[in-house]
C-alpha cells in the first residue's frame, strides 16, 4: 500500500505565533482503491475534521491550545 495523494495543512496562531504543519494522506493501491486518513494530529492545536475514507477530509475547526484563538490555515 502506497501513498496516492496528500494534502498539507499549516496552522498558525495569529496571537502567539505558534505554527505547525501536518499531512493528510490518501493511501491505497491499484487493486484495493484508496482511503483518505480521517485527519491529521497537531500538538499545538485542537482540530475537528469531517470526511475521510473515500472522501478527502475537511478541517472544520482549528484552535490554538495555548491561546484558545482560531488558527489561520494554509492548505497545499
Amino acid at each position: 500500500m502506497g501513498i496516492i495523494d496528500k494534502t498539507t495543512y499549516r496552522l498558525t496562531c495569529p496571537q502567539c505565533g505558534a505554527s505547525e504543519t501536518a499531512d493528510v494522506l490518501d493511501k491505497g493501491s491499484n487493486w484495493s482503491g484508496s482511503q483518505w486518513q480521517s485527519g491529521a494530529k497537531f500538538e499545538r492545536f485542537d482540530t475537528t475534521w469531517s470526511g475521510g475514507g473515500s472522501a478527502e477530509p475537511d478541517l472544520v475547526s482549528a484552535t490554538c491550545k495555548l491561546c484558545s484563538v482560531p488558527a489561520q490555515r494554509e492548505v497545499r
